[in-house]
């Protein structure tokens, strides 16, 4: 592609990110993690972050978080991305924790994060249980 004098947008990262994820290609998905730095990509719009995000979650939710922590601008859906992640992993108390975050930060969640909150208490016999109640506005209830 660069070879015809042309470079890759946003959504062409994307899209070979998830190509990546999808064959589970970790040297070139940090490869073009290296082009979207170089390039101003990373720092240009969240869905580029977003997409590292769901890229790394397949490999090591660690990695995941230090792209999440690195983002300048955050959108809903790496928000969402990153929670889910957590709970993938069945690290229940910091997908609360960080969807606290998410609401001390004067991001209210979307309808896809409220569906999945209401559908999927979080819960673990080890961890304490945790949902959003719809009834009294975006409380988190956390019980042991």
């Amino acid at each position: 592609m660069e070879r015809e004098g042309f470079k890759a947008n946003l959504r062409t990262v994307a899209a070979l990110l998830l190509a990546c994820e999808d064959g589970l290609e970790i040297r070139l998905g940090k490869e073009i993690h290296g082009y979207c730095l170089r390039n101003g990509l990373f720092d240009l719009d969240p869905h580029v972050g977003t997409a590292l995000i769901g890229f790394y979650l397949k490999f090591d939710v660690r990695i995941s978080r230090l792209v999440f922590d690195l983002m300048i601008v955050r959108s809903i859906g790496s928000w969402n991305a990153m929670i889910n992640g957590y709970v993938d992993v069945g690290n229940y108390l910091e997908a609360l924790n960080l969807f606290m975050s998410m609401l001390e930060n004067g991001v209210h969640f979307d309808s896809v994060l409220q569906c999945w909150l209401l559908s999927k208490p979080v819960r673990n016999l080890s961890s304490p249980i945790g949902y959003a109640n719809p009834s009294n506005g975006y409380q988190v209830e956390i019980c042991w």
